[in-house]
């Protein structure tokens, strides 16, 4: 009886696959899983995006072993793409979301796709987000990095999704050792539903489980929501910079913002005007100093600047023109704390920041600016740029907006909505490296329009 039981199995599951020699659609998708490899062993992660609160959080999700307590001591994760070709170092800091569960065996860790260079994620499907009843019997592939058989290859297998019970899924047909933390997928719609856990380790014919993601999906999204509401309410509104002091530097006038109000019609908005003595603390390297316009540094260095604004609720910034304009010390700006909902303008917002390497705007809230005109003009070190968190569907300018980003390689503005921008010319113009730019069919579309596109228009990606 047992033997027919594995015959049936084998002829409607036929053995594992390397994803080169299967369909074209796996092929595709190979470079959305990774290998993670610790001192326990060989797992398998996968990313996808979790949409949270109108906007879409790429992540990392695997098991709880593949990133345990030690390695998070280390600050790092290691991973490899393409069949072991790319490697990545995912630095683990305090920008990061990071939601793990014992319960669920799932551990899910925010990407920055620019940042760590991962720009392939699978899709997650809609019953992770309802109420229905799981389906029974679904025909679903796996994606993995086998145990003991081309461990360095991505590989597919077919499994046969029998039942979920509470949250764990039950499912037949594996004939391989699959390691953990590997996404398994609906034939039907190629979007993921589960994780698998662990296979029966003498018999690879009996019963096999995974995690069905719906419930810890549901978890990481509160945990975000709730650590937006403490933010809110802990009146976390602050900017965090560093400046590079060289020994020109020493004992000068440094602005670590702008003291120019670049139109005559934004002095009463200006930066320094909504923010002095009474409503901002000034903490530099840890130390508190009365809030000043700049300030002067007696040794080289790299130091820390935290400006902490006080009673959110009514001292909320209401122009970001120029906010950093001409401040050429900088180069790390932090403003994932930073309460923006109230601005309608972020024009010459990074103008001339020379140096800068780094800028964290995962949380921005732009969803009432109209104005990013010369936003990031002559940002010339900026390699990497996230705008996955933008809202531009009031934006009216976006003319000069990378204008000489010179060192930018790739940008995904595949979120940006610009139905409503009249103002485009010479967005990317002096990007001399930028070679691939993502936008969605309305933005290409729009951007053809131009008389003169610089990129060329080869470089858009739809």
């Amino acid at each position: 009886m047992e033997d027919r039981i594995k015959e049936k199995i084998l002829d409607k599951y036929p053995t594992f696959l390397t994803i080169e020699k299967t369909i074209k659609i796996l092929d595709q998708i190979k470079n959305c899983i990774c290998k993670i490899k610790n001192m326990k062993g060989i797992g398998t992660g996968f990313f996808c995006k979790i949409p949270v609160n109108n906007r879409e959080i790429p992540v990392l999700i695997t098991n709880n072993y593949l990133i345990d307590k030690e390695i998070l001591k280390k600050n790092n994760i290691y991973i490899t793409l393409n069949d072991d070709k790319e490697k990545i170092n995912i630095a683990i800091d305090d920008n990061r979301k990071l939601y793990t569960s014992e319960k669920y065996d799932t551990t899910i860790l925010e990407i920055k796709p620019e940042k760590d260079k991962i720009n392939y994620f699978l899709e997650l499907d809609e019953d992770i987000f309802q109420d229905n009843i799981f389906k029974e019997n679904i025909d679903s592939y796996i994606l993995f990095y086998s145990k003991y058989f081309e461990e360095n290859k991505a590989c597919v297998s077919y499994l046969f999704l029998n039942k979920i019970i509470d949250f764990e899924l039950i499912y037949y047909g594996l004939r391989e050792q699959v390691s953990s933390g590997s996404p398994i997928l609906k034939i039907s719609n190629m979007k993921v539903i589960g994780m698998h856990i662990k296979a029966n380790e003498f018999d690879h014919y009996k019963i096999n489980k995974g995690i069905f993601l719906k419930k810890p999906i549901n978890e990481y999204i509160n945990y975000i929501n709730y650590i937006n509401y403490i933010n809110i309410i802990d009146n976390k509104n602050e900017i965090r910079l560093k400046l590079k002091i060289g020994q020109k530097d020493i004992n000068e006038r440094i602005y670590f913002l702008s003291c120019v109000a670049f139109e005559d019609n934004i002095d009463e908005y200006h930066i320094f005007n909504q923010l002095n003595e009474s409503n901002t603390d000034l903490f530099i390297d840890g130390k508190k100093y009365t809030f000043q316009k700049y300030f002067r540094f007696e040794n080289e260095g790299i130091y820390s600047i935290k400006i902490k604004i006080k009673n959110n609720l009514y001292n909320c910034i209401k122009d970001c023109q120029s906010m950093f304009y001409n401040c050429e010390n900088i180069i790390d700006i932090d403003l994932s704390s930073f309460d923006t909902k109230d601005v309608t303008n972020m024009s010459y917002m990074f103008r001339n920041c020379y140096i800068l390497s780094n800028i964290n705007l995962s949380n921005l809230n732009t969803k009432n600016v109209t104005n990013m005109k010369f936003m990031f003009e002559d940002c010339r070190n900026l390699e990497n740029l996230d705008l996955s968190s933008f809202d531009t569907k009031n934006v009216t300018s976006m003319h000069h907006m990378f204008f000489e980003c010179e060192n930018l390689i790739f940008l995904d503005l595949s979120n940006f909505d610009i139905k409503n921008v009249q103002e485009k010319e010479k967005m990317f113009k002096y990007c001399d490296n930028l070679l691939f730019i993502k936008v969605n069919n309305e933005f290409y579309k729009k951007i053809k329009e131009e008389a003169y596109i610089y990129p060329p228009i080869e470089n858009f990606i739809i």
